[in-house]
């Protein structure tokens, strides 16, 4: 098995099947798990180089959550291996997306002593169950998986965080505590769907996380197009009482359109504040009708900070 060697400045296994190419960091092992949510995270280690720290941190994707999302969803990947990415849905792709265990990695914030390290900079990579993977795994997987005794039976999302150390900075061995935060995103809970018969027309729906009741009334669906002529789309104009911010509430078309896409976005300015608007995806021909679906975007964990003490969760030792 090749060396273990992790890197500044590219993904933390991207030389193990290469010769060092710099001087791999120091490993600070810590080896913490901790609960968010139903979710569980790992810090694994800390690598100590001379333009700041790098962070391993993971999360367990266990297996019956797994065969739970392919069960679900396996008729989609099946059609997209197939070549039939046309007859899915945007509804369906989203709603896949929005389920999968693995997702997309939380903005996470680093503090040492106090001092913000992080840059920005973190990459991650996912082990799948070959059993689930047909593709096969990353080749380098099964070493970072054994060097962190990490269980292969389950899946990880396994993350490569680089920070910077701050200008005041006192030394690594001055370190005494470390802050790892982790932000809660935003994710899309699909309301019901709806196409617009009469204007004026009023839907009644629940927003699923505070069962509050709520009425959007159409004010006007019409045709409209590019200015070159060739893409048609519908424009909506509605309200919703009680009102919500388009942050947290918005209003979709079902279908990708003709050009692959999940819909188009336009500026428009409403004099009243209160009028909402959506567009449909785009088509060749003008469309007869749409179908469109209510989007909530919820918060539905809080943010978690872990906090690390020197001498009881990591050691410094420098050669």
């Amino acid at each position: 098995m090749s060396e273990w060697n992790v890197s500044y400045d590219s993904f933390f296994y991207a030389d193990l099947q290469s010769p060092k190419n710099q001087k791999s960091g120091v490993e600070v092992p810590i080896n913490k798990t901790f609960l968010w949510g139903d979710e569980e995270w790992k810090v694994l280690s800390m690598y100590l180089f001379d333009k700041g720290p790098v962070f391993h941190i993971c999360k367990r994707i266990k297996d019956e959550t797994i065969s739970e999302f392919y069960a679900k969803w396996g008729y989609l990947m099946q059609m997209a291996k197939e070549g039939r990415c046309d007859e899915v849905s945007s509804a369906e792709r989203e709603t896949m997306y929005a389920d999968s265990p693995y997702g997309e990695t939380s903005p996470i914030h680093i503090t040492i002593d106090g001092n913000p390290v992080d840059s920005g900079c973190s990459m991650s990579d996912a082990w799948i169950p070959p059993r689930y993977d047909d593709a096969g795994p990353c080749e380098n997987m099964p070493q970072i998986l054994s060097h962190y005794a990490l269980d292969d039976s389950d899946g990880w999302l396994i993350i490569h965080m680089e920070c910077e150390w701050p200008e005041d900075f006192a030394g690594v061995n001055n370190i005494s505590q470390i802050e790892i935060s982790l932000e809660a995103d935003d994710v899309e809970i699909s309301g019901p769907r709806f196409s617009v018969r009469e204007i004026g027309e009023e839907i009644h729906f629940i927003r699923p996380l505070t069962g509050q009741q709520h009425m959007l009334k159409i004010l006007s669906s019409e045709p409209d197009k590019e200015e070159d002529d060739h893409w048609h789309y519908i424009q909506l104009a509605y309200t919703l009482e009680p009102d919500l911010s388009e942050d947290i509430f918005s209003v979709k078309d079902c279908s990708y359109g003709e050009i692959g896409g999940a819909g188009i976005i336009f500026a428009c300015d409403e004099e009243d504040d209160a009028v909402h608007t959506a567009f449909s995806s785009l088509y060749v021909n003008p469309p007869e009708e749409i179908e469109w679906r209510t989007v909530f975007h919820e918060k539905i964990k809080e943010d978690l900070t872990l906090t690390l003490q020197a001498g009881r969760d990591f050691g410094i030792i420098v050669p």
